[in-house]
């Protein structure tokens, strides 16, 4: 709202200062242009409409994953609101976020899909094709809210990109629905998942390793954790109930926020044996812990940057700097899955501290295998 209340439009407050042409600008000196049309599935649902499901480039939907952003930002107005999980004629609960339906409802066994094997207390989906407009379109309701699943349709970590098969090495571009994919599963998982689907978001430039970028998978490292089984959901914490100063009554807070800020009607309705100081303090310590537990992983794999630099140089061969390679991987991905993620100290600390010792070990194994393979190179030379 602006001027007091009053409804308005994106494109009412906004400038369109290049109307002639759909280029993306670049406004930063080393900087690149990086939203793309998948990107804003999660920002707007004003484009849904015009969207066949997942993407897909169909005749009769306006927009594809492979659509020029500047065109589908012209054409929003309104930013995350209610239709996102409620639908606007019933109220109904809902997810419409097409990647999140189509990870829920995945049914191959074979693949890991926390929603099925990890959430402690899932609801059931009952999922309609509205395609009126002549191509697939799918909404997701629900017989009640589940926050967890409405956090979902953006909280997770997701393909929205191009990328490369780490099998093959062909480009993956937009054509490909893995450039509108939700993996859905958790960081116990998360490895072992990209090796079966063999997407690469880029290759490491020093060390030459097959990397993904992660996102932030925040429902996912949720599900399973103590306060999950316990039955709290994402709008317990971030979205409480709270009195309304002037008429008494109850209401679910829609500023989604730190429950840091609502200690009273958040931590303390089940920890009533204790007080707000004492809840910040055991929180802090929580992120203590958590991030030396990061900084660690970061140190070993320092070390194994170094190793990488003087194995190139010391001429170590491709084999061993290949197998040094795999690890950087699994280090890199059980790494940047807890940068990318929120709150993780405090959502999942025992997932989090399992995986980042992963991540420390694998570092530590490729910098001793690199610096095997050196001192074996120089005490050849010497030998000579």
């Amino acid at each position: 709202t602006l001027d007091g209340g009053k409804s308005y439009k994106v494109w009412d407050v906004l400038k369109d200062n290049y109307p002639d042409n759909n280029a993306q600008k670049v406004h930063k000196p080393g900087t690149a242009a990086a939203a793309n049309a998948v990107c804003w599935s999660c920002k707007s649902t004003d484009v849904m409409m015009d969207w066949a499901y997942l993407g897909d480039k169909v005749e009769g939907a306006q927009f594809s994953r492979s659509s020029n952003p500047v065109d589908v930002v012209r054409k929003v107005n309104h930013a995350i609101n209610c239709n996102f999980c409620h639908d606007p004629h019933t109220a109904q609960p809902r997810v419409v976020r097409d990647a999140l339906i189509d990870a829920v409802t995945r049914d191959d066994k074979s693949v890991p899909n926390v929603y099925r094997d990890v959430a402690a207390h899932p609801t059931k989906l009952d999922v309609k094709d509205v395609g009126v407009r002549g191509f697939t379109r799918k909404v997701a309701y629900m017989d009640k809210a589940d926050s967890n699943l409405m956090c979902a349709q953006c909280h997770v970590e997701y393909i929205c990109n191009p990328g490369f098969d780490a099998k093959t090495g062909a480009k993956i571009g937009f054509d490909s629905r893995l450039t509108n994919h939700f993996p859905f599963v958790n960081a116990d998982e998360i490895e072992q998942y990209y090796d079966k689907i063999g997407f690469r978001d880029f290759k490491h430039n020093l060390t030459g390793a097959a990397l993904v970028k992660m996102q932030h998978p925040d429902t996912e490292t949720y599900f399973g954790s103590t306060h999950d089984k316990a039955g709290a959901t994402c709008a317990t914490c971030h979205m409480p109930k709270v009195k309304d100063e002037k008429t008494g009554k109850m209401y679910t807070v829609h500023w989604a926020t730190s429950p840091r800020h609502y200690m009273q009607e958040t931590c303390l309705t089940c920890h009533k044996d204790k007080t707000a100081e004492q809840m910040n303090k055991a929180i802090d310590a929580m992120k203590g812990h958590y991030d030396g537990k990061v900084r660690e992983a970061e140190a070993r794999m320092n070390d194994m940057f170094n190793a990488f630099e003087l194995a190139i140089a010391s001429g170590v061969d491709e084999k061993t700097l290949d197998e040094a390679r795999k690890l950087h991987s699994s280090a890199h991905i059980n790494w940047e899955y807890w940068t990318a993620v929120n709150g993780a100290y405090f959502h999942n600390p025992e997932e989090a501290q399992r995986s980042l010792a992963k991540s420390a070990k694998a570092a530590s194994d490729a910098t001793a295998l690199l610096r095997k393979a050196i001192a074996a190179k120089a005490s050849a030379k010497a030998g000579k």
